[in-house]
């Protein structure tokens, strides 16, 4: 089930824009509340989609979720 749940938000992410950052933002949050660290990496690969995207940011957002 665990695997479904983090596959449908793989496929959700994909209509999502990372230059946006409230979007961003929330889906960091939700990833890291429904999945915890092991969505790190699929929010990171989904970042890195972005022209501004700074990987200290990155780091800094994900460990202030939840």
């Amino acid at each position: 089930m665990a695997d479904y749940k983090l596959r449908r938000a793989t496929s959700a992410l994909y209509y999502l824009n990372p230059h946006d950052r409230e979007v961003w933002l929330k889906a960091a949050m939700a990833l890291k509340q429904e999945h915890g660290d092991e969505a790190r990496y699929l929010w990171e690969e989904w970042s890195k989609k972005a022209s501004n995207y700074c990987p200290k940011s990155a780091e800094s957002v994900w460990r202030s979720c939840g």
